[in-house]
């Protein structure tokens, strides 16, 4: 396009910044002033030198880079960097080296194990972590496909919703599994009690294998169950043993147990009447007593009583006096007798 005089120009319709000229005056070539010619400048050219300029809109076709890594847009792969030049994922924030602040989402391909993750962990100590995917390879443990939240060690992490009402959920495989919300917490099941309260759909499970806890405050095991009695004699065991299940409930260190037996034969039993085959050793130093009676098959004046010594695994009978010395029930054998038993001790 040959030199034209501003006026000779006709007016702008279309522009592409790339070939099209801006018609310019250098007033300091008096000159050009005078005689009025111009000299030409594309947009880009203008835009490339330096300054800032404002667009309505604006459509680039190709790689967007700002200030090296700043921001990159990747037309190459569809892929948005910030801190990077080379982002490695369809959004990727990457500070590191131990500085932390990373965004990734979609599986990056560069400086960490952490894929479909944002994490801000705010240098070595870190501050919070919010994984999806494959997991951290910290100083945590992780489970591939899992998400973790972590927090750092000065000021926790708080998992907040935007209204009083709103609860927050936790869920697995898109079925809800613990719900918070103002009435309390509740895992598998919607809490409906008053505010603060735990409510849990099927009860709390604890290890198989007690792991006791030194502290008093903790409740460190539940344990529910059967145990096998054997009805003895302490001259001699009825001729044909006489078994029955009983039932136990262990809660810490507390066991409670109950035990009968109802229309059995105790022929050939003679002396005291105990039971054996406790499910847990009597801890106590001192003699634990509980309910006892019998139908039939026990003699004894006064109140019956079930009795467990320290360190003992047998219930003994016996009975009770008004200002007198306890003793033993005996047998009195034969058939259609009955015995109960329920004590209380710790182990």
């Amino acid at each position: 396009m040959p030199d034209t005089k501003i006026t000779a120009l006709t007016a702008i319709s279309t522009v592409d910044p790339a070939v099209d000229v801006l018609p310019i005056v250098d007033v300091s070539d008096t000159t050009m002033a005078a005689s009025g010619t111009t000299k030409k400048i594309t947009s880009n050219q203008i835009l490339g030198a330096g300054g800032t300029a404002t667009l309505a809109s604006a459509t680039i076709t190709g790689d967007l880079t700002v200030d090296t890594s700043t921001l990159k847009v990747d037309s190459a792969n569809n892929r948005v960097g910030i801190g990077t030049a080379s982002p490695g994922a369809l959004i990727e924030a990457y500070t590191n080296t131990n500085g932390q602040n990373r965004v990734f989402i979609n599986n990056p391909s560069t400086g960490s194990s952490a894929y479909n993750s944002i994490d801000f962990t705010g240098g070595t100590a870190g501050n919070q972590i919010l994984s999806m995917g494959s997991g951290y390879s910290g100083s945590f443990p992780y489970t591939t496909g899992a998400l973790v939240l972590r927090s750092g060690q000065v000021n926790g992490m708080v998992l907040s919703t935007g209204g009083s009402a709103a609860p927050i959920v936790f869920g697995i495989n898109d079925s809800e599994a613990m719900r918070l919300n103002s009435t309390g917490l509740g895992v598998g099941v919607t809490p409906s009690g008053s505010g603060g309260c735990l409510q849990l759909k099927s009860g709390i499970t604890f290890p198989a294998t007690q792991v006791a806890s030194s502290d008093a405050n903790t409740l460190d095991d539940y344990e529910e169950g059967t145990w096998t009695g054997t009805l003895k004699g302490s001259v001699s065991d009825p001729t044909t043993p006489v078994t029955e299940t009983g039932r136990y409930t262990k809660i810490g260190r507390v066991v409670t147990v109950q035990i009968g037996y109802e229309n059995v034969i105790t022929t050939g039993a003679s002396g005291d009447i105990s039971i054996s085959g406790l499910p847990f050793s009597n801890s106590s130093a001192i003699r634990t007593l509980g309910s006892a009676g019998s139908l039939g098959g026990a003699v004894f004046t006064g109140t019956l009583v079930s009795e467990l010594g320290s360190a003992s695994t047998s219930i003994n009978f016996q009975s009770i006096n008004s200002n007198a010395s306890w003793s033993a029930a005996t047998h009195s054998a034969g058939s259609f007798r009955y015995f109960w038993a329920e004590l209380t001790y710790t182990v």
